[in-house]
Protein backbone atom coordinates (compact mmCIF):
# COMPACT_ATOMS: atom_id res chain seq x y z
CA UNK A 1 0.00 0.00 0.00
CA UNK A 2 1.25 3.59 -0.71
CA UNK A 3 0.88 5.95 2.20
CA UNK A 4 0.17 9.50 1.56
CA UNK A 5 0.36 12.75 3.72
CA UNK A 6 -3.41 12.97 3.94
CA UNK A 7 -3.64 9.20 5.50
CA UNK A 8 -1.00 10.92 8.45
CA UNK A 9 -3.32 13.74 8.93
CA UNK A 10 -6.94 12.43 8.90
CA UNK A 11 -6.99 10.67 12.45
CA UNK A 12 -5.23 13.92 13.56
CA UNK A 13 -7.98 16.64 12.05
CA UNK A 14 -11.20 14.02 13.59
CA UNK A 15 -9.54 14.50 16.88
CA UNK A 16 -9.09 17.73 16.65
CA UNK A 17 -12.79 18.59 15.74
CA UNK A 18 -13.86 15.81 18.52
CA UNK A 19 -11.86 18.55 21.09
CA UNK A 20 -13.55 21.46 19.46
CA UNK A 21 -17.17 20.47 19.63
CA UNK A 22 -16.72 19.42 23.22
CA UNK A 23 -15.19 22.95 24.37
CA UNK A 24 -17.59 24.42 21.92
CA UNK A 25 -20.64 22.41 23.48
CA UNK A 26 -19.52 23.53 27.01
CA UNK A 27 -19.31 27.43 26.36
CA UNK A 28 -22.09 28.37 24.56
CA UNK A 29 -25.08 29.32 26.25
CA UNK A 30 -28.17 27.54 26.78
CA UNK A 31 -31.11 28.57 24.87
CA UNK A 32 -34.67 27.71 26.97
CA UNK A 33 -36.31 27.92 23.95
CA UNK A 34 -34.73 25.58 22.39
CA UNK A 35 -33.71 23.29 25.47
CA UNK A 36 -38.04 22.91 25.40
CA UNK A 37 -38.64 22.57 22.46
CA UNK A 38 -39.12 19.15 22.42
CA UNK A 39 -41.34 19.26 25.54
CA UNK A 40 -44.90 19.45 24.77
CA UNK A 41 -45.88 21.84 27.34
CA UNK A 42 -49.54 21.70 26.41
CA UNK A 43 -49.51 18.03 26.41
CA UNK A 44 -48.49 17.99 29.98
CA UNK A 45 -51.22 20.63 30.73
CA UNK A 46 -53.64 18.67 29.39
CA UNK A 47 -52.67 15.64 31.54
CA UNK A 48 -52.41 17.68 35.18
CA UNK A 49 -56.32 17.37 35.28
CA UNK A 50 -56.26 13.95 34.40
CA UNK A 51 -53.78 12.55 36.85
CA UNK A 52 -54.97 15.10 39.93
CA UNK A 53 -59.16 14.88 39.44
CA UNK A 54 -59.79 11.62 40.96
CA UNK A 55 -57.63 12.68 43.79
CA UNK A 56 -59.12 16.37 44.32
CA UNK A 57 -62.71 15.23 44.03
CA UNK A 58 -62.08 12.42 46.77
CA UNK A 59 -60.47 15.23 48.73
CA UNK A 60 -63.05 17.65 48.26
CA UNK A 61 -65.74 14.95 49.00
CA UNK A 62 -64.28 14.12 52.39
CA UNK A 63 -63.74 17.57 53.03
CA UNK A 64 -67.78 18.39 52.44
CA UNK A 65 -68.76 15.21 54.59
CA UNK A 66 -66.59 16.28 57.04
CA UNK A 67 -67.86 19.93 57.22
CA UNK A 68 -71.72 18.01 57.41
CA UNK A 69 -70.22 15.97 60.50
CA UNK A 70 -68.95 19.29 61.80
CA UNK A 71 -72.03 21.37 61.27
CA UNK A 72 -74.72 18.71 63.01
CA UNK A 73 -72.50 19.06 66.30
CA UNK A 74 -72.72 22.47 66.77
CA UNK A 75 -76.54 22.71 66.17
CA UNK A 76 -76.49 19.57 68.70
CA UNK A 77 -74.49 21.55 71.19
CA UNK A 78 -76.28 24.96 70.55
CA UNK A 79 -79.87 23.04 71.32
CA UNK A 80 -77.94 21.37 74.41
CA UNK A 81 -76.53 24.15 75.70
CA UNK A 82 -79.03 27.37 75.36
CA UNK A 83 -76.63 29.37 77.97
CA UNK A 84 -73.91 29.03 75.33
CA UNK A 85 -75.66 31.12 73.05
CA UNK A 86 -77.26 33.68 75.75
CA UNK A 87 -75.25 33.95 78.56
CA UNK A 88 -77.64 36.47 79.80
CA UNK A 89 -80.18 33.92 80.01
CA UNK A 90 -80.00 31.11 82.40
CA UNK A 91 -80.85 27.59 81.27
CA UNK A 92 -83.26 26.13 82.97
CA UNK A 93 -82.56 22.24 84.41
CA UNK A 94 -83.38 19.21 83.57
CA UNK A 95 -86.26 18.77 86.07
CA UNK A 96 -87.64 22.42 84.83
CA UNK A 97 -87.71 21.60 81.21
CA UNK A 98 -89.66 18.44 81.91
CA UNK A 99 -92.06 20.08 84.25
CA UNK A 100 -92.33 22.56 82.12
CA UNK A 101 -93.16 21.03 78.96
CA UNK A 102 -95.54 19.38 80.51
CA UNK A 103 -97.46 21.77 82.43
CA UNK A 104 -97.42 23.44 78.61
CA UNK A 105 -98.73 20.54 77.21
CA UNK A 106 -101.63 19.81 80.28
CA UNK A 107 -102.49 23.68 79.76
CA UNK A 108 -103.14 23.06 75.98
CA UNK A 109 -105.34 19.93 76.32
CA UNK A 110 -107.18 21.54 79.30
CA UNK A 111 -108.15 24.33 76.52
CA UNK A 112 -108.72 22.10 73.97
CA UNK A 113 -110.87 19.98 75.92
CA UNK A 114 -113.16 22.87 76.94
CA UNK A 115 -113.66 23.98 73.24
CA UNK A 116 -114.35 20.22 71.84
CA UNK A 117 -116.66 19.66 75.00
CA UNK A 118 -118.66 22.81 73.81
CA UNK A 119 -117.97 21.57 69.78
CA UNK A 120 -120.52 18.35 71.29
CA UNK A 121 -122.85 19.72 72.91
CA UNK A 122 -122.34 21.05 76.46
CA UNK A 123 -122.69 24.52 78.02
CA UNK A 124 -119.99 26.73 78.28
CA UNK A 125 -119.63 26.90 81.67
CA UNK A 126 -119.83 23.10 81.98
CA UNK A 127 -117.83 22.32 79.84
CA UNK A 128 -115.00 24.93 81.73
CA UNK A 129 -115.45 23.25 84.85
CA UNK A 130 -114.63 19.88 83.45
CA UNK A 131 -111.74 20.97 82.05
CA UNK A 132 -110.36 23.27 85.34
CA UNK A 133 -110.66 19.58 87.34
CA UNK A 134 -108.86 18.08 84.53
CA UNK A 135 -106.13 20.82 85.20
CA UNK A 136 -106.02 20.37 88.44
CA UNK A 137 -105.56 16.40 88.08
CA UNK A 138 -102.86 17.13 85.72
CA UNK A 139 -100.96 19.23 88.40
CA UNK A 140 -101.61 16.25 91.30
CA UNK A 141 -99.69 14.04 88.31
CA UNK A 142 -97.10 16.46 88.50
CA UNK A 143 -96.66 17.09 92.40
CA UNK A 144 -96.42 13.48 92.60
CA UNK A 145 -93.79 13.16 89.86
CA UNK A 146 -91.90 16.01 91.50
CA UNK A 147 -92.28 14.70 95.12
CA UNK A 148 -90.94 10.76 93.50
CA UNK A 149 -88.11 12.49 92.14
CA UNK A 150 -87.20 14.43 95.20
CA UNK A 151 -87.45 11.31 97.69
CA UNK A 152 -85.86 9.13 94.68
CA UNK A 153 -88.60 6.48 94.29
CA UNK A 154 -89.54 7.99 90.51
CA UNK A 155 -89.11 4.30 89.17
CA UNK A 156 -90.28 2.17 91.59
CA UNK A 157 -93.61 0.15 93.00
CA UNK A 158 -94.51 2.47 95.25
CA UNK A 159 -94.35 5.28 92.58
CA UNK A 160 -96.71 3.45 90.22
CA UNK A 161 -99.21 2.76 93.47
CA UNK A 162 -99.42 6.17 94.40
CA UNK A 163 -100.09 6.73 90.14
CA UNK A 164 -102.94 4.58 90.25
CA UNK A 165 -104.59 5.61 93.39
CA UNK A 166 -104.46 8.91 92.32
CA UNK A 167 -105.77 7.88 88.48
CA UNK A 168 -108.45 5.98 90.34
CA UNK A 169 -109.84 8.82 92.49
CA UNK A 170 -110.03 11.69 89.26
CA UNK A 171 -113.15 12.38 88.20
CA UNK A 172 -113.64 10.40 84.46
CA UNK A 173 -114.56 12.67 81.84
CA UNK A 174 -116.83 9.94 80.43
CA UNK A 175 -118.87 9.65 83.50
CA UNK A 176 -119.13 13.68 83.91
CA UNK A 177 -120.92 14.29 80.73
CA UNK A 178 -122.48 10.86 79.90
CA UNK A 179 -121.82 7.83 76.59
CA UNK A 180 -123.25 9.71 74.23
CA UNK A 181 -121.63 13.17 74.91
CA UNK A 182 -118.65 11.23 75.33
CA UNK A 183 -118.80 9.51 71.61
CA UNK A 184 -119.22 13.06 70.65
CA UNK A 185 -116.46 14.74 72.20
CA UNK A 186 -114.41 12.13 70.87
CA UNK A 187 -114.90 12.59 66.91
CA UNK A 188 -114.82 16.62 67.28
CA UNK A 189 -111.30 15.95 69.20
CA UNK A 190 -110.16 13.68 66.58
CA UNK A 191 -109.97 10.68 68.63
CA UNK A 192 -110.93 7.43 68.05
CA UNK A 193 -114.50 6.38 68.91
CA UNK A 194 -114.99 2.91 67.33
CA UNK A 195 -113.27 -0.90 67.03
CA UNK A 196 -113.49 -1.68 63.48
CA UNK A 197 -112.85 -5.32 62.34
CA UNK A 198 -109.91 -5.20 59.76
CA UNK A 199 -110.03 -9.44 59.42
CA UNK A 200 -112.00 -12.49 60.88
CA UNK A 201 -109.93 -15.67 61.36
CA UNK A 202 -110.95 -19.27 59.65
CA UNK A 203 -112.65 -21.29 62.44
CA UNK A 204 -112.73 -18.40 65.14
CA UNK A 205 -115.82 -17.88 67.60
CA UNK A 206 -115.90 -14.42 65.63
CA UNK A 207 -116.48 -16.27 62.32
CA UNK A 208 -119.23 -18.89 63.41
CA UNK A 209 -121.26 -15.62 65.01
CA UNK A 210 -121.26 -14.05 61.69
CA UNK A 211 -118.79 -11.15 62.49
CA UNK A 212 -117.42 -9.54 58.97
CA UNK A 213 -114.35 -7.61 57.96
CA UNK A 214 -115.22 -3.61 58.06
CA UNK A 215 -117.72 -4.56 61.03
CA UNK A 216 -117.94 -1.53 64.11
CA UNK A 217 -118.03 -3.22 67.19
CA UNK A 218 -120.27 -0.63 69.64
CA UNK A 219 -120.45 -3.01 72.78
CA UNK A 220 -119.50 -6.37 74.39
CA UNK A 221 -121.38 -7.73 77.07
CA UNK A 222 -123.84 -4.54 76.79
CA UNK A 223 -120.73 -2.43 77.33
CA UNK A 224 -119.71 0.50 75.57
CA UNK A 225 -116.66 0.81 72.85
CA UNK A 226 -114.38 3.37 72.10
CA UNK A 227 -111.05 1.67 71.53
CA UNK A 228 -109.21 -1.89 71.60
CA UNK A 229 -108.27 -2.04 75.20
CA UNK A 230 -111.58 -2.00 76.40
CA UNK A 231 -112.70 -4.84 74.44
CA UNK A 232 -109.34 -6.70 75.33
CA UNK A 233 -110.12 -6.16 79.12
CA UNK A 234 -113.52 -7.72 78.82
CA UNK A 235 -112.80 -10.20 76.97
CA UNK A 236 -110.75 -11.57 79.72
CA UNK A 237 -113.11 -10.56 82.38
CA UNK A 238 -115.83 -12.90 83.44
CA UNK A 239 -115.81 -16.50 83.14
CA UNK A 240 -114.35 -17.87 80.00
CA UNK A 241 -116.65 -19.45 77.48
CA UNK A 242 -119.96 -17.84 78.95
CA UNK A 243 -122.05 -16.77 76.32
CA UNK A 244 -121.89 -12.95 75.88
CA UNK A 245 -123.69 -10.27 73.15
CA UNK A 246 -121.51 -8.02 70.97
CA UNK A 247 -123.15 -5.92 68.68
CA UNK A 248 -121.57 -4.39 65.50
CA UNK A 249 -122.43 -1.77 63.00
CA UNK A 250 -122.52 -3.19 59.48
CA UNK A 251 -123.89 -0.96 56.79
CA UNK A 252 -125.38 1.88 58.82
CA UNK A 253 -127.73 -0.50 60.86
CA UNK A 254 -126.99 -2.37 64.22
CA UNK A 255 -126.51 -6.15 64.52
CA UNK A 256 -126.49 -8.47 67.56
CA UNK A 257 -124.30 -11.82 67.91
CA UNK A 258 -124.20 -13.80 70.31
CA UNK A 259 -120.36 -15.43 71.36
CA UNK A 260 -118.40 -17.15 73.87
CA UNK A 261 -116.41 -14.85 76.29
CA UNK A 262 -112.97 -15.67 75.27
CA UNK A 263 -110.39 -14.49 71.91
CA UNK A 264 -112.59 -13.26 69.20
CA UNK A 265 -109.94 -14.08 66.81
CA UNK A 266 -110.01 -11.05 64.43
CA UNK A 267 -108.01 -8.24 63.28
CA UNK A 268 -108.66 -4.90 65.11
CA UNK A 269 -108.57 -1.15 64.05
CA UNK A 270 -109.45 2.01 65.31
CA UNK A 271 -111.86 4.26 63.61
CA UNK A 272 -113.31 7.82 63.89
CA UNK A 273 -117.14 8.12 62.89
CA UNK A 274 -119.46 10.57 62.91
CA UNK A 275 -121.75 9.62 66.04
CA UNK A 276 -124.62 12.17 64.00
CA UNK A 277 -124.53 10.30 60.66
Amino acid sequence: MKFTPLMFLAPVLVTLGAIFGYYAKQQAPVDPAGALATIDVAAIKSLTPTIHAPREAGRMTRLEAELRQLSAKVAQLESQQPALLAPAEQAPTPDNRQTGARFSRDTNETASLADNLVKAGLEPWRAEDIARKQSQQALARLELRDKAARENYLRTTRFRQEMQELEASAPSVRDEIGIDTYDKYLYQSGQSNRVAISSVMTGSAAEQAGMLDGDLILSYDNQRLFNYRQLRGLTTAGERGETINVTVSRGGSEVSLALPRGPLGVGLETASVDPQQ
